[in-house]
């Protein structure tokens, strides 16, 4: 797999910010990082997420198990859509993660455009 320039692709999605809107979008990427901090922390705390994740979880094995056995084509559409569900819901803590890098990323280039950003190999 290739190495992927992730300096330079924040660098290149900061240019791409009109210079008259750079300021409303440094607000926006603040607003962002505060919503997924909080949402992750709620998250993180509650045993209700918990309990949600794990019922996805098996909810995904299950149709992971038996897909095979289903030789209905709208029903295996169905166990597909559902699947994808299930995946994003488990994945929900992750990606709002990845979100908060990207747009603190972001805004250490705005305020910084010299400040070196990590990989995310790294």
């Amino acid at each position: 797999m290739a190495k992927v320039d992730y300096q330079g692709f924040i660098k290149n999605k900061v240019k791409s910010v009109p210079s008259q809107n750079l300021e409303d979008y440094k607000a926006d990427l603040r607003k962002r990082i505060d919503m997924r901090n909080g949402l992750i922390g709620e998250m993180q705390k509650s045993n209700l997420w918990k309990n949600v994740v794990k019922d996805m979880t098996e909810q995904r094995d299950y149709i992971n198990k038996n897909w095979q056995t289903v030789t209905d084509e709208k029903k295996l559409n169905q166990m597909r859509g559902i699947k994808m569900g299930c995946d994003h819901i488990i994945d929900l803590e992750t990606n709002y993660s990845s979100e908060v890098r990207v747009a603190a990323d972001e805004l250490t280039v705005i305020e910084n455009p010299d400040a070196p950003i990590k990989d995310w190999e790294q």
